[in-house]
């Protein structure tokens, strides 16, 4: 066994670079080296009364954790928007890390923010997030304006109401009018929106809208890392019938 170790350590060290041997040697002796053993490279060290250490930029930092045949310690991602079991983890661009509660608007920038520069329904982004919506909301909605095949019908419709109009005016049948003004309204109505049926895709944009304002106030009133990250949903998350993050580039987010 100590022939095996011995043999797999001389291996290690044979490969080692300067600061390395140094390194090792000032763990396994618990002393420095003097001056004159740091060699050719003794410039590059700092001093420290007689010995000599190697810069703390070339071992971590200054850490404590020596990095043995060139292996580099982890690193953790510079950003970072995940579910942590009870609440979400937030990493914006290598800065301190800082926690969100589980909020309507947090759940929209989490799906946003992973799927970037992909643009999707806000309607289709509440059903995702809240599947319960779609269920009401097909129970409850009389016309959908994302439904082309509807209003489409609507249109045709409002046609022919319209020639039958001219029709009755020329027969001079004010009552046919007034029943027939009353259904041309009601058409016109819906296909502008203003009717009483909720017009699913304003309504679906507006509910994610006040749900990711209300993320970033809470962002706001947080510290320097906090509002740094309302800073970038601001500039970078697009909020309407249609949502998506805009992704800067390289930008990954864990």
């Amino acid at each position: 066994m100590r022939e095996t170790l011995l043999g797999k350590l001389l291996l290690v060290l044979s490969r080692a670079t300067l600061e390395e041997l140094v390194a090792f040697y000032q763990f396994a002796t618990r002393k420095g080296l003097g001056s004159g053993d740091c060699g050719e490279r003794s410039a590059e060290s700092e001093l420290g009364g007689a010995g000599c250490r190697v810069r703390p930029t070339e071992c971590g930092a200054g850490s404590g954790e020596w990095g043995m045949g060139g292996a580099e310690s982890e690193r953790k991602s510079p950003y970072v928007f995940r579910w942590t079991g009870r609440d979400w983890e937030v990493v914006c661009g290598g800065g301190r890390a800082f926690h969100l509660p589980n909020l309507l608007g947090t759940r929209y920038t989490n799906y946003l923010l992973h799927r970037p520069n992909g643009p999707i329904l806000a309607f289709d982004l509440e059903v995702t997030i809240s599947p319960e919506k779609g269920e009401a909301r097909a129970r409850n909605s009389v016309q959908r304006a994302s439904d082309t095949r509807a209003l489409g019908e609507y249109r045709a419709a409002l046609l022919r109401l319209q020639a039958k109009r001219k029709e009755l005016e020329a027969a001079g049948d004010t009552g046919g009018l007034e029943d027939l003004d009353n259904e041309v309204a009601a058409l016109e109505a819906a296909l502008s929106g203003s009717s009483g049926a909720a017009d699913t895709g304003k309504r679906a944009a507006d509910n994610v809208r006040k749900a990711v304002d209300a993320l970033r106030k809470h962002l706001s009133q947080g510290g320097p890392e906090e509002r740094v990250f309302e800073e970038h949903l601001r500039s970078h998350l697009s909020i309407g019938l249609e949502c998506m993050y805009v992704s800067p580039e390289g930008r990954v987010w864990e």
